[in-house]
């Protein structure tokens, strides 16, 4: 049994497909899971044993499908249970929701659980986020998606008066104050602060900075994304420009509106290759057949070689690459809203040096002698579009002059100032709603600070109290003592965050002497920052419901999500735990006792 259930265990953890067309041993297509049996059974004389008895006489050799779906069951209600074991130890949890479509056109709803939990190995706390469900959300309004997480907190079995945060991303249905999800998880719980996912807000920013920069001048990402479309949608423009390429390979990178990192990686990978890119792009265009695809090619060329185009291409990688430093700091599991206000803050004061010319001077002069090589570097020999070759000649010469060389005043004012202005507003606009989150916990951020108030405390406490039967999980008047002790023990101690405070409390023993303080901190470190545990599991949706499985059932895609995500607290959990699970399961006698 410990080997089937080993057999199981391996394939779902790599999220690969167990049957195949039939269901018979030793049968040409009848899948991974009874192949890597038949594997199993050539080295191991007990495995050899039990297959033999299988394919002769036993009829109970629990290789059909219904056996996997039962130990698949096992194991992900097992791994569920450790999960939900953990949350209530810890009591206070948050839940982080988003959707998906899969590949049979289903919205999955992906259920995250973030708690402050205790490693009994290392004697400190941690902060998990951990996979629930998969959800088929039926109805896709604030309503809907409200009811199918209360419904699916019930079956889990945790108390919806327990969570106290939740984050989703910033679309209508979620994030909408009177009709959205999270109006309906407050009406429930009035307790349960709100927080937008921070990467989600930051995409949001760059997308706004893009729309109205573009506006002004040209749509600058639709000429990179033109870029990616015309070389990858045919292999032989692809040979072409891998051509030019002296050391590995050129890749061109696509631009989504959604994916966090996509423009980074994508204008990075056109500034490095550029010349190249120009270069494949000219010789496809003298090549005069097909004459549609001359032209784009001739048309793109001219595009991509234009001064501003490169200016703007210089300017918003060294833009993107700052943020998505922050983007990626962002996703961490272990960051919390103290640390993410610090790191917004970061960003918000590096383009304010940018654009008051403060810090390092020489910035903004390298941006602009690095889009002067470039061009330089640019070949403008004609096309076989001979009768377009002059006036293009021309217009890149007029283009050229647009822009003095020199004139790094006229390079600031253009393409610098402008998307710094707009990023700036917009990066104040979309996180002005964690000055809510700061003034309700913003004390808890460094408890070095001397000026921490009672009226700080009792903020704290009123959001805390619960409307239903009045009960507080803080006391204002004995937080506020606690925190005055404690500030004693942390006076020379390297504590700075909220979780090395919690952990200086657990490491001192003195859990029982600051509860108010250690709640106050658990609760803090409850509130998410980005959803991204939830993005990161659709990652294996796509895996395991690929279009060979579409028709997969809910359940056992759920089960199958819960043990590859979870795959290394699966691996915690003993052997004979399972086994015991599923012979319980398939026991037929009834005590009557």
């Amino acid at each position: 049994m410990k080997r089937l259930v080993a057999s199981v265990q391996f394939l779902a953890q790599q999220s690969l497909a167990f049957r195949g067309h039939t269901s018979t041993l030793y049968d040409k297509n009848n899948g991974n899971f009874l192949k890597l049996i038949e594997m199993l059974a050539k080295f191991d004389p007990i495995m050899a044993d039990h297959v033999n008895r299988a394919t002769t006489t036993s009829k109970r050799h629990y290789l059909s499908n219904r056996i996997q779906n039962e130990l698949i069951e096992c194991m992900a209600s097992s791994v569920l249970d450790s999960i939900i074991s953990a949350v209530k130890e810890s009591k206070y949890y948050a839940i982080m929701v988003d959707c998906t479509s899969d590949l049979s056109h289903v919205e999955q709803m992906s259920t995250i659980v973030r708690y402050v939990t205790l490693c009994p190995n290392e004697n400190k706390y941690k902060i998990e986020e951990r996979f629930v469900s998969f959800v088929e959300s039926k109805d896709g309004t604030g309503e809907g998606i409200g009811n199918s997480i209360t419904s699916e907190l019930e079956r889990v079995d945790l108390d919806v008066q327990d969570m106290l945060s939740q984050g989703y991303d910033n679309g209508a249905n979620m994030a909408a104050r009177f009709k959205g999800v999270q109006n309906r998880i407050t009406e429930l719980n009035p307790r349960a602060h709100f927080v937008p996912c921070a990467c989600n807000k930051l995409n949001l920013m760059l997308n706004d900075t893009a729309k109205l920069i573009d506006n002004k001048r040209f749509s600058f990402f639709e000429t990179v994304q033109k870029c990616y479309v015309f070389f990858s949608e045919s292999p032989k423009r692809w040979e072409i420009l891998q051509g030019f390429a002296t050391e590995g390979k050129i890749t061109l990178k696509n631009v989504s509106t959604t994916r966090w990192s996509s423009r980074e990686a994508a204008t990075k990978c056109l500034l490095f290759n550029l010349p190249k890119i120009h270069a494949a792009l000219l010789k496809i265009a003298n090549v005069p057949k097909p004459e549609n695809t001359s032209y784009d090619a001739h048309n793109l060329a001219r595009k991509i070689g234009r001064f501003n185009f490169i200016c703007n291409l210089v300017v918003w990688h060294n833009i993107l690459s700052r943020i998505n430093v922050i983007s990626k700091m962002l996703q961490s599991q272990s960051l919390d809203i103290a640390r993410c206000l610090e790191l917004i803050a970061n960003l918000t004061n590096t383009f304010n040096e940018l654009r008051q010319n403060e810090g390092d001077d020489n910035v903004i002069d390298e941006w602009f002698e690095t889009a002067k090589q470039i061009r330089n570097k640019l070949n403008f020999e004609p096309t076989a579009l001979d009768y377009m070759a002059i006036q293009e000649r021309l217009a890149q010469r007029a283009e050229m002059d647009e822009l003095e060389v020199d004139n790094i005043a006229e390079f600031k004012a253009s393409y610098v100032y402008p998307i710094l202005d707009v990023a700036l507003i917009k990066l104040e606009d979309r996180f002005k709603h964690l000055n809510e989150v700061e003034t309700v916990f913003g004390f808890l951020f460094n408890l070095h600070f001397t000026d921490i108030s009672l009226s700080h405390c009792q903020r704290l406490e009123t959001k805390l109290t619960s409307t239903k039967d009045g009960s507080k999980d803080v006391d204002a008047e004995q937080l506020l003592d606690e925190i005055r002790s404690f500030q004693a023990l942390i006076s020379n101690g390297g504590e700075k965050s909220p979780l090395d405070f919690l952990n200086k409390i657990r490491a001192c023993c003195l859990v029982p002497i600051y509860p108010n303080l250690t709640t106050a901190l658990k609760i803090f470190l409850t509130l998410p920052v980005t959803i991204a545990s939830a993005e990161s599991s659709f990652s294996k949706l796509k895996l395991i419901k690929n279009y060979l499985r579409t028709s997969m059932s809910q359940d056992r895609l759920s089960n199958l999500s819960m043990i590859s995500i979870e795959s290394e607290l699966l691996d915690s959990i003993p052997q004979e735990t399972i086994i015991e699970k599923f012979a319980a399961a398939k026991a037929r006698q009834i005590s009557f006792n």
